[in-house]
């Protein structure tokens, strides 16, 4: 009989320890049999099984046969999960009821802030995407930036629209979005801009940025910050409607004459 690893590891994360998954799941598969079919079958050590089995039966998972060897028996699946699942759905409860008390205390004390979790950075720009409703523009220079994000955006795409704007159209090929080479204006912008940046900060033609523009509404900054996924959040609508509205004049208007 085939232990199932992942069965083991979802035990485990109601509270089984791996031991007792393994003699649990072994002991379902077989019906009734002696502590070293159990060990044999499972892979617990058999000098392990003994006090495994003594504590599966203590949490009423496990019936015990006296004899001569003694026998064991495993409870019903049903039986043993339900109470295990409904503690967790308790439990799950509560920590959303807390949180729920708490959830305005932890908002952003402004319409500014910066996310320094990879990982909060992806579901920040996830739930963006999915909750536009006319409008995702992409401002990067890095195609791994958007891949990350190109599942979402295929979701969307149907009812929004996507533009994409680069410097190198090439890195892009490929991707099931609409990709705008950036105008020879908004290059020489770009550059001039560099002029009055102190050195060491964000830089907006880095190969490592991403600018994203929802509905004109919120943006997000995407740079890489010691080699770590930072994003910058602005919830600002008038600021993100007006930096939207001069990146279209910039693509739109080659006889514009910009200072230096």
């Amino acid at each position: 009989m085939e232990i199932n690893g992942e069965i083991v590891e979802t035990l485990t994360n109601l509270g089984f320890t791996e031991y007792e998954a393994k003699a649990y799941i072994a002991l379902i598969g077989i019906g009734s049999a002696t502590a070293r079919e159990i060990s044999e079958i499972s892979g617990v050590p058999h000098g392990r099984i003994y006090s495994i089995l003594r504590s599966l039966s203590g949490k009423g998972y496990v019936l015990i046969e006296e004899g001569t060897p003694a026998h064991y028996c495993a409870e019903k699946p049903s039986d043993v999960l339900r109470p295990l699942k409904e503690d967790i759905d308790r439990r799950i409860s509560k920590a959303g009821d807390y949180l729920s008390t708490i959830h305005y205390e932890s908002l952003p004390p402004s319409k500014m802030w910066t996310i320094r979790s990879e990982v909060g950075v992806q579901n920040r720009l996830k739930t963006l995407i999915q909750n536009a409703e006319r409008e995702v523009f992409i401002m990067s220079a890095d195609p791994m930036s958007v891949k990350r994000v190109s599942e979402d955006l295929q979701k969307v795409r149907k009812r929004v629209d996507i533009e994409v704007h680069t410097f190198n159209v090439e890195a892009f090929s490929g991707m099931k979005v609409d990709v705008h080479r950036n105008s020879d204006l908004l290059i020489g912008f770009m550059e001039n801009m560099k002029n009055y940046i102190p050195e060491g900060e964000f830089k907006p033609n880095d190969e490592t940025t991403s600018v994203y523009i929802i509905d004109r509404k919120i943006s997000a900054v995407i740079e890489e910050e010691k080699g770590k996924i930072v994003g910058h959040i602005v919830a600002i609508p008038e600021f993100c409607y007006m930096i939207r509205s001069f990146m279209f004049i910039l693509e739109n208007n080659e006889n514009l004459v910009l200072p230096d």
